[in-house]
């Protein structure tokens, strides 16, 4: 592949540490400003996201914008309202009144001095969930966007649902962290005299979003709001979307490109949730000069043929390593000039051989029994990130649980690109049930690795806003989307569809031990579209030396760890642990998080999700120290939260509060 190579020399940077930004409501945003130590103006590039750009993020941005910086554009952080240092409270997840804000906010930031009047954004995940929602209201001076790892649907592909069903380690994970990173003070500097009130005002305030979550089990206009895949249109400026084969928002990238014209374009490469110039597994990707020159075309008005470029630049996969943690996936970056492909889909069809390209002639059913209710625990995230998240463990114990069907042994290799889809003929004998599919690679070894996976809750077969209960008996013929991949089963290798009735931890099992028939079916595997495929263009590598120089120093902080132990009682336990530090001249900042999830063999009812969490800053004039936890239980028919915060300044008590809130299963 030809070397990108036509990086200009970087020019000094400074960091402005507070641009205030003034709402209607009285509410004061604080931004970050990386500017070029240069004569101005400047376009600007924003990023807004709830992550304390004067502690916990101050490494990564510095890292990303000081690059960006560096290379002529002004780059703006904001703390969303109610977070880090600016004032407010922040109510949950992109509200409209989050949209408002940085509607007002683009608008202020196009009429400074310094600024062009050209305004661009981006952000990885909730920054880039808000840079589409925000280009979805069409502010005049936002020319172009940059979303990383973000999703177009706000109830399928977040850390909620997934195919009508609660997800339940990420009911506690991500959201568990926030209890205690929400805890913590802005900083006093800025804030200024009354920034205590401010700080207590936030922690009585601020609602647990995890209860707003909870209320919404359908998908009703809650969800719909700020969804772009309810208004593709809606998006008028030129989008790069930027993703990951093994993120939990990889769906993203092709539902942009099948839904809306060009000159929007897609980049996904091998990796999970990460920065893509450290993506893992590699090969990583310099990302941000991507960014600099999809903003040099559309902010600056340089021509430099971006625009003109592949509209889908991908890496397929050569299949799935056989281990959770590799450093480099197998595989080539490939590219197509239009997308979606001509190229029709291939079919395999449900027999008692396995997967075979000729549907039966008679008909056959087969019986998916309960289970152990651990199944799925060697692949227990939507998502990885970099270790201890990884890829998937060998499947091989629980597709011996379950129910599979196997191609015979490949003559050629098999390249799937795009959303596999499931058809299939099922009964239950409860009311309430779940189908949990997989798609594995098969090494000649049998080392059983997972290449992606979907699911749906039977309640929700034909609407996820009106969901109905099952007849126990009747047969449903239902789809199954599957989240999209790009992989090649090497010939000589095996593609599995396995399928079960659980998939603990990632979901949440259904009420009562269920029994599942399959009655036939047939998988639909998208294929790339040979006739549309062009050579990839130059893609930069990353590289040190173009590195502006950070003043945070990232630590090691608590070790990370992924365990799955088993009791000698039949009760299985799920643990993930890990953290991080960084320190400067005249702060520190420090998090920890605990997460554990725990089922007995026969009770899905049994299921409990732990998340402690501990954050920590220190800034001249306070150090503060923040404790959360969350923890999530269940009956046949209900959920129950319960969520702990404690705080301490300069190691006193200065705050503590608990909630406590059931809410009724709805089909769950």
């Amino acid at each position: 592949m030809p070397q990108y190579d036509c990086r200009p020399v970087p020019l000094p940077v400074r960091r402005i540490d507070h641009l205030p930004l003034a709402m209607d409501d009285g509410v004061v945003l604080s931004a970050a400003v990386f500017m070029p130590d240069a004569p101005g103006p400047f376009s600007a590039i924003v990023d807004a996201v709830p992550y304390r750009k004067d502690d916990d993020f101050l490494w990564s941005d510095w890292d990303t914008y000081g690059y960006l910086a560096a290379r002529g554009f002004a780059c703006v952080r904001i703390d969303l309202r109610g977070s880090g240092s600016s004032t407010g409270i922040l109510s949950n997840e992109y509200l409209p009144r989050e949209q408002d804000d940085l509607v007002a906010a683009i608008a202020q930031i196009a009429a400074t001095d310094w600024c062009t009047g050209a305004v661009g954004m981006t952000g990885v995940s909730w920054g880039g969930f808000n840079a589409v929602q925000v280009a979805m209201r069409r502010p005049p001076a936002l020319r172009a966007i940059v979303p990383i790892h973000f999703s177009a649907d706000r109830y399928h592909s977040d850390v909620h649902y997934n195919g009508g069903v609660l997800q339940l380690a990420d009911s506690g994970g991500w959201p568990g962290e926030m209890v205690a990173e929400m805890g913590l003070p802005p900083r006093l500097d800025i804030v200024g005299a009354d920034w205590i009130e401010v700080w207590r005002d936030r922690l009585e305030r601020t609602p647990q979003w995890t209860f707003e979550w909870l209320r919404h089990q359908r998908r009703d206009d809650w969800w719909r709001h700020g969804s772009w895949c309810e208004d593709w249109e809606a998006v008028a400026c030129p989008v790069l979307a930027i993703g990951g084969w093994i993120d939990s928002y990889q769906d993203a990238c092709l539902a942009m490109l099948s839904a809306t014209p060009a000159p929007n374009r897609a980049v996904i490469g091998p990796w999970g949730h990460t920065r893509p110039h450290h993506g893992w597994p590699g090969p990583a990707l310099e990302h941000r000069e991507l960014m600099c020159r999809w903003f040099d075309r559309f902010l600056n008005g340089v021509e430099n043929g971006v625009d003109t470029e592949p509209r889908l630049v991908a890496y397929l996969r050569d299949g799935v390593a056989p281990e959770p943690y590799p450093d480099a996936a197998p595989g080539r970056w490939r590219a197509w000039r239009s997308w979606p492909p001509a190229t029709p889909p291939s079919e395999l069809h449900l027999t008692v051989e396995g997967l075979r390209p000729i549907a039966p002639t008679v008909p056959c059913t087969w019986t998916i029994p309960p289970g152990p209710q651990w199944l799925g625990s060697a692949a227990p995230w939507w998502g990885a990130g970099s270790p201890p998240v990884g890829q998937s463990d060998d499947l091989r114990a629980h597709d011996a649980l379950g129910l599979t069907f196997d191609t015979a042994p490949l003559t050629d290799s098999l390249e799937i690109l795009g959303f596999p889809r499931l058809e299939v003929a099922v009964s239950a004998d409860r009311p309430v049930a779940l189908l949990a599919v997989r798609l594995e690679h098969i090494h000649p070894d049998g080392f059983s690795a997972l290449v992606c996976r979907g699911a749906l809750n039977l309640t929700r077969r034909d609407s996820h806003a009106d969901p109905t209960p099952l007849e126990p008996g009747r047969i449903y013929h239902v789809s199954v989307p599957l989240v999209s991949t790009g992989t090649a089963i090497p010939a000589g290798h095996v593609l599995r569809l396995a399928l079960a009735g659980t998939h603990w931890p990632i979901l949440l099992p259904p009420p009562e031990p269920v029994t599942l028939t399959v009655h036939g079916g047939r998988l639909v595997l998208p294929a790339p579209g040979a006739a549309d495929e062009v050579a990839p263009p130059a893609l930069p590598e990353p590289d040190a030396a173009d590195a502006v120089p950070n003043p945070v120093r990232s630590l090691d902080g608590p070790p990370a760890a992924w365990t799955t132990t088993r009791d000698h009682a039949g009760t299985t336990e799920m643990r993930v642990t890990g953290g991080w530090e960084s320190v400067w001249d005249d702060g520190r900042t420090f998090g920890s998080s605990d997460l554990r999830v725990t089922v007995a063999n026969d009770d899905p009812t049994s299921c409990r999700v732990v998340s402690d969490n501990v954050a920590e800053c220190d800034h001249p004039g306070v150090r503060a120290r923040s404790v959360g936890r969350l923890e999530l239980t269940c009956d046949r028919t209900a959920l129950h939260v319960a969520i702990d915060l404690t705080v301490e300044r300069d190691g006193e008590p200065f705050y503590a509060q608990s909630w406590r809130e059931t809410f009724p299963r709805d089909l769950l």
